[in-house]
């Protein structure tokens, strides 16, 4: 007789592309902030990157969403 004891269960699936890298500097930030996507194979509106301007806002953590034709990518920037 056979005992199988301890069976794990795999699956697999296909990988998802790679989010694109998105950049957001300075981060910490007091002010303006810029978000780049790296590489660039699609601009972002402005050009090449876009600013947000952080200094009105109280110090804090805010999440950036940079939505373009692949899935979401957030970022983190902290406001001192």
């Amino acid at each position: 007789m056979l005992i199988v004891s301890n069976v794990e269960v795999v699956s697999f699936r296909r990988a998802a592309p790679a989010a694109p890298e998105v950049s957001v500097y300075p981060n910490p930030t007091t002010g303006v902030v810029t978000i780049r996507r790296l590489p660039s194979p699609y601009p972002l509106p402005g050009g090449e990157g876009m600013t947000l301007d952080f200094s009105g806002l109280p110090a804090g953590t805010y999440f950036v969403r940079v939505q373009g034709a692949s899935d979401p990518v957030m970022r983190a920037v902290v406001k001192e």
